[in-house]
C-alpha cells in the first residue's frame, strides 16, 4: 500500500482509466450507550472504469480463505478458524451511472437491494486540509443521519466509501453528527482487474443472493431482529430431518429450549446494536 503523498496527484487526471484501490478506516460504534471506544475495521473503495466495489479488508481476507478451501475440496463447507470481521456488507456502483447495489446477509439468507434514495448534497464554501488533500465541506441527510462530507477534487472521482458518491471529487472523509460512524480515507493503491473480487464469489457456493427493494428489506431485517430464530427453524422444517444437539459433555439438549435460548440471546445482543449506520432501519 502506498501512502497519500503529492505524488499521487500526478496520476489524477488518468484515474477513471485505471483500477485503483482506495484504502478507508471505517471507524463505529455498535451500541450507542457503550463508553468503549470506536470500533476499527480497514475497508477497500476498488474502482475501475465500469463499476466500484466497498467491501471490508477482513472480508476479502476471510473469502479468499474460504475460496481456497473450496479450490481443494469443492464440497468443503468448514468455517473453522475463519474470521470475517465485524462489517459483512458490499455495495458496488455501477459506473458512470452510480446505480448503487447493498448486499448483505441477514439470517439465513443473502439479500441485494438497489438504493433508489437520491442523495441530495449541499456543498460549502468551508475548505479543511485532510493529510495532504485540500477538501472542501458537502452536507446530507440519509440513512436517519446527518453526515458531513470533505470531497477533494484532486481527485477527480464522484465516488465514497459506502453509498455515498454524487460530489465533484473523491470523498476523502466522512462522518455522521454523533461521529459513531467515521470513513477516512488512509491510502491508494493501484491495482490489476484479476485484484478486485468478484461479487460474492465464495458465499454465492453457499446460496444465491435474493433481489428485494428497500421496503422488502427493511420488513426482513424487523422480523429478524424479533424472531431471531425464524429462519432457523424455516430451514429444519424444509429439510424434514430430525435435528439433535448435544452440550459439551455430550447430554442431549431439548431442541425446542436450545433454539428459545439462542433467541433470547440473539435479542440481547440485538437490544445493544442499536447505532445501526442506517439508522432508519429501526424506525
Amino acid at each position: 500500500m502506498r501512502k497519500i503523498s503529492a505524488l499521487f496527484l500526478l496520476f489524477a487526471i488518468s484515474l477513471c482509466a485505471q483500477n485503483q484501490r482506495f484504502i478507508y478506516e471505517y471507524k463505529f460504534k455498535t451500541d450507542s450507550t457503550s463508553t468503549e471506544k470506536l470500533t476499527e475495521e480497514m475497508m477497500f473503495l476498488d474502482v475501475n472504469p465500469n463499476f466500484s466495489k466497498f467491501y471490508s479488508h477482513q472480508k476479502f481476507l476471510s473469502d479468499s480463505k474460504l475460496e481456497a478451501r473450496s479450490l481443494k475440496n469443492p464440497d468443503n463447507t468448514n468455517f473453522d478458524g475463519v474470521f470475517f470481521g465485524r462489517v459483512n456488507f458490499v455495495v458496488e456502483k455501477e459506473l458512470p451511472s452510480y446505480r448503487t447495489t447493498l448486499f448483505q446477509h441477514l439470517d439465513m439468507d443473502n439479500y441485494q437491494i438497489r438504493e433508489m434514495r437520491p442523495l441530495n448534497w449541499k456543498i460549502s464554501s468551508e475548505k479543511q486540509k485532510i493529510g495532504e488533500f485540500n477538501t472542501q465541506r458537502a452536507d446530507l441527510e440519509i440513512f436517519g443521519r446527518k453526515w458531513t462530507a470533505w470531497f477533494t477534487i484532486e481527485i477527480p472521482l464522484q465516488n465514497g466509501p459506502y453509498k455515498f458518491h454524487g460530489l465533484p471529487g473523491l470523498i476523502v472523509k466522512i462522518s455522521d453528527q454523533s461521529e459513531t460512524h467515521v470513513f477516512e480515507l488512509k491510502g491508494v493503491k493501484k491495482i490489476t482487474q484479476k485484484e478486485i473480487p468478484q461479487t460474492e464469489k465464495v458465499r454465492l457456493k453457499y446460496g444465491q443472493h435474493i433481489a428485494v427493494d428497500e421496503k422488502q428489506f427493511k420488513e426482513l431485517f424487523i422480523d429478524h431482529r424479533n424472531n431471531p430464530s425464524k429462519g432457523m427453524r424455516q430451514m429444519m422444517s424444509q429439510a424434514g430431518t430430525t435435528v439433535e444437539v448435544y452440550d459439551e459433555k455430550g447430554n442431549k439438549i431439548d431442541l425446542n429450549k436450545h433454539l428459545r435460548d439462542m433467541e433470547e440471546r440473539q435479542k440481547e445482543i440485538n437490544k445493544a446494536n442499536n447505532n445501526l449506520l442506517e439508522l432508519d432501519l429501526l424506525k
